[in-house]
């Protein structure tokens, strides 16, 4: 199914590239529309696959992951579910907002059938109950304190939305050993939790009109940093905050 959806959508980029070049050819104009119309088209491919949107607690914002994700919340009974919604002292990015979590559905034999998974956390810091303070430091600090690392730094990126917009995001990366969830691959089941190498990207965003401050955690395992495509994730995942609709 998702490689017949691949394939229409690029016979329809095509469809619009012969339209666009009856009307427009020989001209720069043409071209700009043509190669506008063909990267606005791959921006919306790229969001294939994702949830409806699903609100961050304590704001008015929402936002979307991949369809294979799985929301923590939704077995908050069962222990292991419980401690991903739980900060601790092994997240001291304070993202208590959110937890979700993807893992590998076919084992590594020279790993074994049980995985770490790469997990997503959200934080937020709403005005009107958190106050104004821009929380970019103290989580630096925090995450210095916890995976020390010799030079943390901030980078700004720009993460593409399904509108053919941009939402720009702070960046930081740490590594170091940290506390995963183990998966076991067959059926999903979570069977415990480990402490072992990974890296943490933490991106955080300020929404202009809301003026919440916003960021989401990416705990990746080194174990399985080569086969979860993290780049991709995060522009997907990044890109869909925005405001609920009235």
């Amino acid at each position: 199914m998702r490689i017949r959806l691949g394939s229409l959508r690029w016979r329809a980029i095509g469809a619009v590239g012969v339209c666009l070049f009856a009307v427009g050819c020989g001209s720069g104009e043409y071209q700009k529309r043509l190669n506008a119309t063909i990267n606005r088209l791959k921006e919306q491919s790229a969001f294939a696959g994702m949830s409806e949107p699903i609100a961050l607690p304590g704001t008015k914002l929402t936002f979307c992951v991949p369809k294979d994700f799985v929301n923590a919340a939704d077995k908050a009974d069962d222990p292991l579910h419980k401690k991903l919604l739980s900060p601790g002292p092994l997240r001291p990015e304070q993202a208590d907002a959110g937890a979700f979590y993807m893992h590998l559905t076919e084992s590594k034999p020279e790993l074994g059938e049980d995985l770490p998974a790469l997990t997503l956390h959200w934080g937020r810091r709403d005005p009107a109950t958190g106050g104004k303070q821009d929380p970019s430091s103290e989580l630096m600090y925090a995450l210095q304190d916890a995976l020390p690392n010799k030079e943390l730094k901030w980078e700004e990126v720009s993460l593409p939305t399904p509108e053919g917009g941009a939402l720009t995001w702070q960046k930081l990366e740490a590594s170091g050993n940290m506390e995963f969830v183990m998966v076991r691959c067959a059926d999903g089941t979570l069977t415990g939790a480990k402490r072992m190498r990974g890296d943490l990207h933490l991106y955080i965003h300020k929404h202009q009109e809301s003026e919440v401050f916003v960021w989401m955690v990416w705990r990746v395992p080194e174990l399985i940093a080569g086969d979860v495509g993290l780049e991709s994730l995060v522009k997907q995942v990044g890109g869909t905050l925005k405001a609920k609709a009235d």
